[in-house]
C-alpha cells in the first residue's frame, strides 16, 4: 500500500508543474462558449458585412438583435445594454434629419 500514495503524490506533482492541464480541444471549445454567449458580438460577426459605414435605426437594430438571438437561442439583453455593448464596441449613434439612429 505505501506505492499508490507514493504514485499519487508523483502524478500529482506532473499535474501542478505542466501548464497544460487541460486538452486544447477543452480550451477552444471553452473559448467558443464564451464567444457564443457575448450575444452582441455573435450578431454583428454572423449578420454584418464588415462595412466601415452603415446606418440602422436603433430599434431596427435591437429588434433583429432579439430575433436573433432567439434563432440562436441565446440570452438577449436589455435594450439600454445592447446600447452601451454597441458603443463599447466603438459603434456610435448619429443624428439623422434631427431623429437619433
Amino acid at each position: 500500500m505505501p506505492g499508490i500514495p507514493n504514485v499519487m503524490a508523483e502524478g500529482a506533482q506532473i499535474y501542478f508543474r505542466d501548464e497544460n492541464r487541460e486538452p486544447s480541444a477543452v480550451g477552444e471549445a471553452t473559448k467558443s462558449y464564451i464567444a457564443r454567449q457575448d450575444s452582441v458580438r455573435s450578431l454583428l460577426q454572423d449578420c454584418t458585412t464588415g462595412t466601415s459605414v452603415a446606418v440602422v435605426g436603433k430599434s431596427t437594430l435591437y429588434d433583429a438583435y432579439v430575433r436573433y438571438c432567439d434563432d440562436e437561442m441565446l440570452p438577449a439583453i436589455p435594450k439600454g445594454q445592447f446600447g452601451a455593448a454597441l458603443k463599447s464596441m466603438n459603434y456610435h449613434d448619429t443624428r439623422r434629419r434631427g431623429e437619433r439612429r
